[in-house]
């Protein structure tokens, strides 16, 4: 982890952010490009702990979007990540 890593990742508007969640976002692979395009997919309120959360569960943009495209709105990383458990997410379902 660099110092400049640690910098960009806390100037995505996640609130505030430890040094720990930073370790903890890079332990896990998360990038600012990442955090930019979760946010472009249309999940506007993000903390570190929904990055953390949305990289173990494998959730992407694309998870993001197959969601906005069955009509369902209002998303949060958490419910992505229970639509996706419940294998309502990429199952062909929705």
């Amino acid at each position: 982890m660099t110092p400049e890593y640690a910098r960009q990742m806390k100037g995505l508007g996640l609130g505030e952010v430890s040094i720990d969640q930073v370790i903890a976002m890079k332990i896990h692979g998360a990038t600012p490009k990442f955090v930019r395009a979760l946010k472009a997919a249309g999940v506007a309120s993000l903390t570190c702990d929904d990055v953390i959360a949305a990289r173990i569960h494998s959730i992407t943009a694309e998870s993001i979007l197959e969601a906005l495209k069955a009509g369902l709105k209002d998303l949060s990383i958490d419910r992505i990540i229970r639509l996706k458990l419940s294998k309502i997410l990429s199952s062909g379902k929705l």
